[in-house]
């Protein structure tokens, strides 16, 4: 795993065929003690316009990459 990727979607919007509203890179961050991956996004959340909106994650390397399951978020 190379690096991990934020899209933001329109609810309803098909991640994996619809293009992101907004994407960040988030690096590769490493496990805390429990194993939880985290990365401050409060900038690039701060960007979106008021509303509702899905997000994934991808685990990002050489072969390809592996998608979350979208959650839904208000902004």
């Amino acid at each position: 795993m190379t690096s991990y990727r934020l899209d933001i979607f329109n609810v309803g919007d098909d991640p994996n065929t619809a293009p992101p509203l907004a994407s960040s890179d988030l690096g590769k961050p490493a496990p805390d003690g429990s194993g939880v991956i985290s990365a401050d996004c409060t900038a690039f959340l701060a960007a979106l316009a008021p509303g509702t909106y899905e997000a994934t994650v991808s685990a990002v390397d050489g072969a390809g990459e592996g998608r979350s399951s979208p959650i839904t978020f208000a902004r």
